[in-house]
Parts: structure tokens; sequence; C-alpha cells
């Protein structure tokens, strides 16, 4: 496991794409960022973790970011309503526009 969160922390910090999301078993949030930091090593990157809005216990977006500009984009996205969240989303996990497009166009994300 913290190999995979190792190497999704120095795609960020190569500019791959500006945030990633990953898989962090943990009960509390604290518990998650402290899995996220010691697995990072000396990646140069921002550990993050987001509760849902919904608020289920031990749920949301952990991963690491870039900036910390993406970090509040995500969390500002968390907000919105289907499909602007999804595309938000989308742009900031990396994805092109026209695979966004491809994604609404088979009826996800309505």
């Amino acid at each position: 496991m913290s190999d995979d969160l190792q190497e999704s922390a120095l795609l960020i910090e190569r500019g791959v794409r500006p945030i990633c999301d990953v898989w962090v078993v943990g009960a509390t949030r604290e518990e998650r960022l402290q899995k996220l930091c010691e697995a990072k090593g000396d990646a140069n990157v921002i550990a993050y973790s987001i509760e849902f809005r919904e608020q289920r216990a031990g749920e949301g977006w952990n991963g690491y970011a870039q900036h910390q500009w993406a970090i509040d984009c995500l969390e500002w996205a968390e907000g919105l309503e289907n499909p602007d969240r999804l595309r938000v989303m989308g742009l900031l996990f990396g994805y092109s526009s026209s695979a966004i497009q491809e994604f609404e166009r088979r009826g996800n994300g309505a």
C-alpha cells in the first residue's frame, strides 16, 4: 500500500496532474493524513483528507496535491451538483475535455 501511495505522490510532484485521489484506510481524518504523510517520503507534495459533505463517517477524498489551490477547488467542487461537480473533478484529476465529453455522452454524470 505505501509503495502505491508513494508512487502517487511522485506523479503529482512531477506535474502529471494537479491532484490525485487514493484509497487510505483510517478511522479519522487525522489517521488518514498521518498515513499519507508517512507514505509520501521526500516527495514535495501536500497530503489532504477532505470529508464528504454527506458526512459518511471515515469517507472522503484523500490524496496528494501539488498546490493548495487544487485542494481548495476539490473542496469547492464537492459542493456542486452534477454534472458540474463531475466536470470540475474530471479536470482536476487530469482527464481531457474529450474524455469528460465522452463520459457525459454515455449518460454518466447526469
